[in-house]
């Protein structure tokens, strides 16, 4: 991979992080995606990102995307392209943007499983309410199951959140 590619990836790594607060893991996911994208390019004799045309795209979808790739890991990849020439217009003032006319699979939201009822009272009953631990799981349950927190939401939450009326 040529080292123009490198220094964009870096820099847009460094502008995620730092401008964007995302997490390691996501920066890390991204800059795959890039250089999956990069090597692709270099393979085909493209010198930089600012000289990737719509075709070239298309092409890199077409052979990276198999029957068996899910919508969502197209989506992914797709999302991490657009934002990535979005960065490149700023930065770079790059006219024209590959992405513009690149359209990302919509993707199907699943719901999410839930429990019954019985399998919520069944979890509330193996709190021993004898002890200190026991009584705070109790009311840690029944706040997650009461309000519909998310478990990050309970966990941070603090007494000035609660409306006691």
């Amino acid at each position: 991979m040529k080292s123009s590619f490198e220094t964009h990836i870096k820099e847009f790594a460094d502008h995620l992080r730092l401008e964007r607060s995302l997490s390691k893991n996501t920066i890390s996911s991204y800059c795959s995606d890039l250089k999956t994208f990069a090597a692709y390019l270099d393979s085909k004799g493209v010198p930089s990102f600012e000289e990737v045309s719509s075709k070239d795209v298309e092409a890199f979808i077409s052979e990276k995307f198999t029957p068996d790739t899910s919508p969502r890991s197209q989506s992914r990849m797709l999302s991490t392209l657009k934002a990535f020439y979005r960065f490149l217009n700023v930065e770079y003032n790059i006219k024209d943007n590959p992405m513009e006319s690149i359209d990302t699979p919509k993707i199907t939201r699943r719901l999410p499983d839930v429990l019954s009822v019985k399998e919520v009272y069944s979890i509330l009953d193996t709190c021993n309410l004898s002890t200190y631990e026991g009584l705070r799981n109790r009311a840690m349950l029944e706040m997650l199951y009461s309000c519909g927190l998310r478990v990050s939401e309970l966990i941070n939450l603090k007494i000035s959140d609660i409306f006691f009326a």
